[in-house]
């Protein structure tokens, strides 16, 4: 096992459905583990958190979404491939395997108008499902599926 870059612990982490004492585990700016509030190696760095509570994940300890839930509910990824580009997206709140259909809609800046390019019916487990589009050479992408909206993705981003 390698050795985090760095443990955040607190006396209340929310996590797994539960308020407890944890270390959360970080390597390369992602969270690898949340283990017992001692388990900390030799050596590494710490930052023991505010004593009120840490809250990992896209919800607040009360139920309130955090201003990234959003973006956890419609996720989406554009890439250049070729002449075209390929998004990938995954509509979470589908229960799994639902046949269900997404909008991916494109503009040709951030705060210009969104059309619908194509309508892309999803039946995955999860809901995920990628598309190859032709590259109308720039502009910005996003997902609509029932009320909800994606955030807005240009290549790469």
């Amino acid at each position: 096992m390698f050795q985090p870059d760095l443990i955040v612990r607190s006396q209340r982490v929310v996590a797994q459905g539960a308020i407890r004492p944890a270390s959360i585990h970080v390597h390369g700016g992602k969270i690898v583990g949340v283990l017992g509030f001692g388990d900390v190696p030799a050596g590494c760095p710490i930052d023991d958190a505010d004593p009120g509570s840490f809250q990992s994940g896209v919800r607040m300890i009360d139920g309130t979404p955090k201003p990234s839930y959003a973006a956890y509910q419609l996720p989406i990824w554009v890439t250049k491939k070729g002449n075209n580009v390929h998004i990938y997206g995954q509509v979470r709140p589908a229960a799994d395997s639902a046949a269900l259909s997404v909008d991916v809609q494109h503009a040709s800046s951030a705060g210009s108008g969104f059309t619908t390019v194509q309508t892309v019916a999803v039946s995955s487990l999860k809901g995920q499902f990628t598309v190859d589009l032709p590259d109308p050479g720039g502009g910005v992408w996003r997902l609509r599926w029932n009320n909800l909206t994606s955030r807005q993705a240009g290549v790469g981003s």
